[in-house]
Parts: structure tokens; C-alpha cells; sequence
């Protein structure tokens, strides 16, 4: 589905790349939280420590490219920050008990599913263009979603 966006000159060819590469990434992921999953560990453990030591990372990255700006933060300001850290650490939760109960192959199905949905919005909702490589994709991802679940 990204492949169509080649053709537009609107978007900058690396981030058509970066987009083809997420669904490969969130696939080596699955597979290797599947593969190392610590004995015993709790996904509402795992979920958590998990956003904390990416959120971590990604501070110290910030900073050391000079992208931060400290802002003292507003009473309303934190109450956001944590509601949005609670929703996050939940969710991520579930998803790795998704993961726990389903597999890795099957949790990988989601970044295609989501992409498709996302596109589907784009379309209604914000006028987008349905190009044919748009629909050769969506109907790639059915197909494929179909024929993996109907072989289970």
C-alpha cells in the first residue's frame, strides 16, 4: 500500500521506506518476544518495563540531539502525561497477552490490519485518493489475513 506512494511527490521517498519497514519490524519483534519470553513473566510486568526503558531511550536521544526543550510542566500537564502513561502501559499489556495466548504470527497480522484501516479513514475521512496500488494492497492483505485464519 505504501509502494503507491511513490508516485505522488508529496512525500519524501524515505519515509515510504521507513513505512514499508514497519510491519517487518513489528513481525522480528513479535517473533523474538515469543522466542525470549522470560519464564514466568507476567505481560502486565513485561508491558510496562518495557514502554519505561523505550521511553528512556528515546529521552536520551532526544536530548543528545538537542531535541528537547524543558518545559516545567502544569498541574494539567502531568494529569495528561500519566492518564496517557496508564493508557499506553494497559494496552500494551493486553497486547502482549494477545501475544502470549495467540503467537507471534498471528499478533503480526495487526500492523496490516491497522495500515488498511488507517488508509480506509485517509479515504473517508480526510480525501485521499484510492489509487489501484492502494487496492492491490488492501485486497493483498484480506486475502492474506483469510487464507492464514481459514488454514488454522
Amino acid at each position: 500500500m505504501s509502494l503507491g506512494k511513490f508516485a505522488g511527490a508529496q512525500y519524501a521517498a524515505v519515509w515510504v521506506v521507513v513505512a514499508l519497514m514497519g510491519p517487518i519490524f513489528l513481525a522480528l519483534g513479535n517473533v523474538y518476544r515469543s522466542w525470549a519470553w522470560p519464564e514466568g513473566a507476567s505481560p502486565f510486568a513485561l508491558a510496562p518495563l518495557m514502554l519505561i526503558f523505550a521511553g528512556l531511550m528515546s529521552f536520551v536521544l532526544a536530548v543528545a540531539m538537542g531535541e528537547i526543550s524543558f518545559v516545567v510542566p502544569t498541574l494539567q500537564m502531568s494529569a495528561i502525561a500519566g492518564l496517557q502513561i496508564l493508557i499506553f502501559a494497559v494496552g500494551f499489556a493486553f497486547y502482549f497477552v494477545l501475544q502470549k495466548i495467540a503467537g507471534a504470527v498471528y499478533l503480526s497480522q495487526i500492523g496490516p490490519i491497522i495500515a488498511l484501516v488507517g488508509t480506509g479513514l485517509g479515504i473517508s475521512l480526510l480525501g485521499e485518493v484510492a489509487t489501484l496500488s492502494l487496492m492491490i494492497g488492501g485486497t493483498a492483505i484480506v486475502s492474506g489475513v483469510l487464507i492464514f485464519n481459514f488454514t488454522q
